[in-house]
């Protein structure tokens, strides 16, 4: 899966942008998920983690950085917040 595909589907499901980070700047949107990864594990993202808990999944998983902005992908979203807020 591309990144973009990936980032597609998480604003499409949760209403907010998941911005990628591969060695500390923002991912090409057209390279794939494996390209960056060597991790082939699922993640189960639930409404009700946190932003901080998505972002620690993230990193323990694939070691990929990420943020959440908002839907316009303007403003960060505060780490405590709910995914379904």
């Amino acid at each position: 899966m591309k990144l973009g595909e990936l980032q597609h589907e998480f604003k499409k499901e949760f209403g907010v942008t998941l911005r990628l980070f591969h060695k500390l700047i923002l991912a090409d949107p057209n390279i794939a998920l494996n390209s960056i990864t060597q991790s082939t594990q699922e993640l189960i993202i639930d409404k009700d983690n946190t932003i901080k808990e998505l972002c620690d999944m993230f990193q323990d998983t694939y070691g990929i950085k990420i943020q959440i902005a908002d839907n316009k992908d303007t403003q960060l979203l505060n780490i405590e917040r709910k995914l379904r807020e």
